[in-house]
């Protein structure tokens, strides 16, 4: 048996290592027709520089801002990204944001939407007076209602024809 001598030194790896805060964006109760924002934080986490190259996002109705690539983040530097929801036709959405190093490594932000909408409702649709009296008031009672997700404020009452008028309403209701 022979005996060889070996000589060496350790070293520590220094690694860069991207983390989102939060990974998860949740945007509930979006009205339809407007947009809400959140943001992630990104921190490296590593002992080593980090190169943000890309930034990939994917789902319907989100867009994202506050970072441009390429960007050299060094250890224990944070990013804001901002995250915007304008929410489409659909009621749900998901997406998912990849934030990808030039050395290889993914960090990934889920993303997740609702939208609602707001439905104003009359009954009845229409009124027929039938055959109305000169200087006689004829009413009839139309019912405002929502069947939607969020509260409507009604602003004003716009009516058209000679002799017609409202009453009943405190507006903005």
């Amino acid at each position: 048996t022979e005996t060889v001598a070996l000589d060496g030194t350790a070293t520590t790896q220094t690694i860069g290592k991207l983390i989102a805060i939060p990974a998860a964006l949740n945007f509930n109760n979006v009205k339809q027709g407007s947009t809400d924002s959140a943001v992630t934080t990104l921190k490296n986490v590593g002992t080593a520089n980090v190169t943000l190259s890309q930034i990939n996002l994917s789902g319907s109705g989100f867009s994202n801002s506050g970072i441009a690539t390429p960007v050299l983040v060094v250890p224990g530097e944070s990013l804001t990204l901002t995250v915007k929801y304008s929410p489409t036709s659909s009621k749900t959405s998901s997406g998912e944001i990849s934030l990808i190093s030039a050395q290889g490594g993914v960090t990934s932000v889920s993303l997740s939407g609702t939208m609602t909408q707001s439905a104003l409702n009359l009954s009845p649709a229409s009124i027929n007076f039938g055959s109305a009296v000169t200087g006689v008031a004829n009413t009839q009672t139309v019912f405002v209602g929502n069947s939607g997700t969020v509260p409507v404020t009604i602003a004003a009452a716009n009516i058209s024809g000679a002799g017609f008028s409202t009453s009943g309403l405190a507006l903005p209701l």
